[in-house]
């Protein structure tokens, strides 16, 4: 699953939609543990409560933090690792207890270049291949 970390709020990326994670899933054969019928490209990402996102029970979650590109000095910023973290309803999901999230290089809203997708696909091929 993928998701978008923004004003302390988790917001779903569907997959093949949008930019940066959403095509990642056909790029790599992944399997989405939510589909969800008339997902946009928004940029922050579609509304889905975190309830819905533990009822997927994700095996792996992919996190763009869009914060931490545009708002890491103001006050309130929460970072993806916090937000996820703090929230008791993913607290049983199997990625989170696992410990199977990647995130995007904190730069990736603003910077979609080669060296962000290079240093992120590596660390989820990492990631994957210490769970195999």
């Amino acid at each position: 699953m993928a998701l978008n970390s923004s004003g302390g709020e988790l917001g779903y990326i569907a997959p093949g939609a949008g930019r940066v994670l959403g095509p990642i899933f056909p790029l790599l054969g992944l399997t989405p543990a939510l589909e969800i019928e008339g997902a946009s490209d928004d940029h922050e990402g579609d509304d889905v409560s975190v309830e819905a996102i533990a009822q997927a029970n994700p095996d792996w979650i992919l996190v763009m933090d869009r914060d931490a590109a545009v708002a890491a000095d103001e006050a309130g910023f929460q970072p993806a690792d916090q937000v996820i973290a703090g929230s008791a309803a993913l607290q049983g999901v199997t990625a989170v207890q696992q410990g199977n999230i990647v995130y995007m290089p904190a730069d990736t809203y603003t910077n979609e270049g080669i060296q962000t997708y290079t240093e992120f696909l590596t660390a989820l091929a990492e990631a994957m291949e210490k769970k195999s």
